[in-house]
């Protein structure tokens, strides 16, 4: 299911195609809750860089992708 994730003041939000968001203050959490909801490293986006976006920085990007990966072959 495609998920846009972005910063917020409070930590991470997802946006899933689904209409579901699901906010997190930390991302492994997020991951966590993203994972649960049948979401994978593939379906996430995190946008780039334009005026007024908040995205993740690419070490962030890499580390929400890297747990999703993990949780995934867990399962």
């Amino acid at each position: 299911m495609k998920t846009y994730v972005r910063l917020t003041d409070a930590g991470f939000a997802a946006q899933m195609e689904d209409g579901r968001c699901i906010e997190r203050f930390d991302l492994f959490d997020l991951a966590h809750e993203l994972h649960a909801a049948g979401v994978n490293a593939d379906d996430v986006s995190c946008g780039d860089w334009r005026e007024g976006e908040h995205v993740l920085m690419s070490g962030q990007q890499v580390a929400l992708k890297f747990e999703l990966r993990r949780l995934g072959l867990r399962t």
